[in-house]
């Protein structure tokens, strides 16, 4: 089907249902900042972890165990100042998703000597460390554990309350995981 046909369509869905379209715009980003306030108090309760910061798209925190030096850096480019960071969507953009994320790092060779380690450490159990994207280190910022907690669409078939259910039970999934990941990350081994 082509672009244009596509175009056609959807102004005649949207002229049909205006007035639902729109009031589903509408609650979307009601639904985003309730998502968002979720995950930061879920963050801010655990003693396991540090949160950083909430930028427009992202909810950055980062395990205590992490909270190291040798992990601190001063790029610019990136709203968590940590090489190795969570990052949870709550745009929906990206599928409403958390990611362990090792980040661009400084441009001096110890930190790229560290985020060459810890993707080496990630590619040493693809069963704990899995992503969407491939842990080369060829991307600035590079995902090396991904967690889907719904599907984009989901918001415009669930309750407000039915959403934060899901986010909830998906958090305590991702804290099953969360030994895993902390144990291979050895920063004894980090140059």
């Amino acid at each position: 089907m082509s672009e244009s046909d596509i175009a056609e369509i959807s102004q005649q869905i949207y002229a049909r249902h205006k007035r639902a379209i729109d009031l589903i715009i509408a609650h979307l980003p009601a639904r985003q900042a309730s998502l968002r306030a979720e995950i930061e108090a879920l963050v801010r309760a655990d003693s396991e972890f540090q949160y950083e910061v909430t930028d427009s798209k992202f909810v950055y925190f980062t395990a205590k165990p992490w909270v190291d030096e040798r992990l601190i850096q001063q790029s610019q480019k990136w709203a968590a100042d940590k090489l190795l960071a969570f990052a949870f969507d709550y745009t929906g953009i990206g599928g409403y998703s958390l990611t362990l994320t090792v980040g661009p790092g400084d441009q001096v060779a110890l930190s790229q000597e560290r985020r060459a380690a810890l993707l080496r450490m990630a590619e040493m159990d693809k069963n704990v460390y899995r992503s969407k994207t491939v842990a080369s280190g060829q991307h600035r910022w590079t995902n090396i554990y991904y967690r889907q907690f719904f599907e984009p669409d989901f918001l415009t078939q669930a309750t407000l309350a039915q959403a934060l259910e899901q986010l909830r039970a998906s958090w305590a999934l991702f804290l099953r995981d969360l030994p895993n990941l902390i144990a291979g990350i050895k920063l004894d081994a980090l140059p």
